[in-house]
């Protein structure tokens, strides 16, 4: 028996996926996922939507399996490669392998669906609980509320200042005092950052973003929000310099992460969040229920969009245990030496102790 891949060229209705969903699911074999995991790896299928979605499912047979990985940055010579390769290698009936990321997995699945006589595998891969690992919380490591207030105090400036200083007409700066206060910043520390950027004089902050490797070999983004940014640069590469970690150029870990947009808060139905976002036409990465709670990804560009199709469903009072832009690691380094572990969390406080430093994001995964 032979299925096509189900991918992005198709726009296909819930009744199709439903139906999809029911076939695969009784043809599975011994790799049967749940009905659930089925139809939201088809649910991204069908919008060509970015991330690491899906569910195992595989028909039995006596095909070879090839599978094809790579780059989410693809080229147009990279397009162009997959696609040949995948279309000469029809004459052995393979099995496609692959997820449904944007770049390299998202373009196998296409050249196997227009060569028509390849099954598609689409493999699920838990973001789980990434979030948790994608940044050290300020208000956790530094330990100073001073220095909270000042963080919180420019990101405020720079949003009133950039889109107008009414919150009810700036989403920007709505997200921004809810989550400072939310983190207990003092309504006097928002209303100053407020007032001094509708006097139109202060600083002008603009954003700087360092990339490295920190002890053990994990990777660290360091963002920052600067008026000197030779000031900047100097302080986190002393940061860096002083706590065996090595300072990269813009780009050198940064393709590892992916810089999404998170929702997380508590719910027991993540298929019928799923459908409400699609219904609402937003791209999501994943939406995953863990521990009753519900995880929403997507990509950064979305997030107000998400916010706002979130805001029209649930209750108003629903509390996001998460709800802001971040960096997901795609792969995380487990660090277990003690001296590397130590080394770790001092380079984190050195960098923490930089004033322009807004927020740090690694792949480091400590022990419990």
């Amino acid at each position: 028996m032979t299925i096509q891949t189900f991918d992005a060229f198709n726009r296909l209705s819930l009744f199709d996926i439903t139906r999809i969903t029911n076939f695969l699911y009784s043809y599975s074999g011994d790799f049967k996922d749940t009905k659930s995991g089925i139809r939201k790896s088809l649910m991204y299928a069908a919008k060509e939507m970015p991330g690491l979605g899906g569910a195992v499912f595989m028909l039995e047979n006596n095909n070879k399996i090839i599978a094809i990985v790579g780059t989410r940055n693809i080229t147009s010579y990279g397009r162009e490669f997959c696609t040949e390769l995948i279309k000469s290698l029809t004459q052995y009936n393979p099995i496609i392998v692959s997820g449904f990321a944007y770049g390299v997995d998202i373009c196998a699945h296409k050249a196997a669906n227009i060569a028509g006589n390849f099954l598609g595998l689409v493999r699920k891969i838990k973001m789980g609980r990434a979030y948790q690992n994608k940044k050290e919380s300020m208000a956790k490591t530094a330990g100073q509320k001073t220095r909270i207030y000042s963080r919180y105090g420019k990101e405020l400036y720079v949003c009133a200042k950039n889109g107008g200083f009414d919150p009810e007409g700036n989403l920007a700066l709505r997200t921004m005092i809810a989550k400072a206060k939310k983190d207990q910043v003092p309504a006097h520390v928002i209303e100053r950052a407020i007032e001094k950027a509708r006097g139109g004089g202060g600083e002008d902050y603009e954003t700087a973003r360092y990339e490295g490797f920190g002890p053990g070999g994990c990777m660290v983004i360091a963002d920052c929000l600067t008026d000197n940014v030779k000031r900047t640069f100097t302080e986190v590469r002393q940061a860096f310099v002083k706590n065996d970690a090595k300072l990269g150029g813009p780009g050198t870990v940064g393709h590892m992460f992916d810089h999404q947009a998170v929702f997380v808060f508590a719910g027991d139905d993540e298929d019928a969040i799923l459908e409400m976002l699609m219904m609402a036409d937003v791209d999501v990465s994943d939406v995953e229920l863990e521990d009753g709670m519900i995880s929403v990804y997507a990509p950064h560009t979305e997030f107000f969009k998400v916010k706002t199709a979130l805001a029209a469903e649930l209750p108003e009072d629903t509390d996001y245990v998460m709800e802001e832009i971040t960096f997901l690691p795609q792969t995380m380094t487990e660090l277990t030496d003690a001296e590397e572990i130590e080394q770790f969390e001092k380079f984190l406080a050195a960098l923490e102790d930089c004033d322009d430093v807004q927020n740090v994001y690694h792949n480091a995964e400590l022990p419990q």
